[in-house]
């Protein structure tokens, strides 16, 4: 019975995973899809506290600390909001996957001149520099990256960042945290005029 529970456990493993994939490439293939500007607006503070409040079990059931710096009086930005919602999921859903237990991750929000931008942080192991501009394709994962909860990642999340990005004449960078010492993703939107 032992080897059927390591069997059914590895069974739903693979089942959860192969799902997530489906989903990451149905939204890939809509926001691909996408014409381009809109006359909607949204705002990322508002998405984010969403997000967050969504992404608290996850975080306690990990002993993750999730810590917020979130810009209340944020401008709006031209955009769908499903679009925009489903790059800052998988902003943070990365953060807390590359993290390990009882590390932290912080979400802010804040106006800089003309844009709107979504930071995240977190004390994960980073990435080299040598892998990061590779991190933007498609189906490209670092060598061995397991996240720290097992899973291996799918190379598509930061793919559709970058895609959402550019669809709203945005940017996405990647660098160090200072602060936390692991990965520091930037979203960075116009702000709508």
């Amino acid at each position: 019975n032992l080897r059927q529970q390591e069997y059914t456990d590895k069974l739903g493993v693979e089942i959860d995973r192969i799902s997530k994939l489906v989903e990451e490439l149905l939204n890939l293939a809509r926001i691909e899809a996408a014409v381009g500007p809109t006359s909607a607006r949204c705002n990322l503070t508002t998405i984010a506290q969403g997000l967050l409040e969504q992404a608290q079990p996850s975080a306690a059931g990990r002993n993750l600390q999730l810590e917020t710096n979130l810009d209340a009086d944020l401008p709006a930005v031209p955009g769908d909001e499903a679009q925009i919602r489903i790059a800052l999921s998988n902003l943070l859903e990365n953060a807390m996957k590359f993290t390990k237990p009882a590390g932290r991750v912080l979400v802010s929000t804040r106006a800089e001149a003309d844009s709107v931008l979504f930071i995240v942080e977190d004390t994960g192991a980073g990435i080299s520099r040598a892998d990061q501009p590779r991190l933007f394709d498609k189906f490209f994962t670092v060598k061995a990256s397991v996240s720290a909860a097992g899973l291996r990642d799918q190379g598509l999340g930061l793919a559709i960042v970058r895609d959402v990005a550019e669809i709203y004449d945005g940017t996405v960078t990647l660098e160090e945290s200072e602060d936390l010492g692991g990965l520091l993703v930037r979203l960075r939107l116009p702000a709508a005029g």
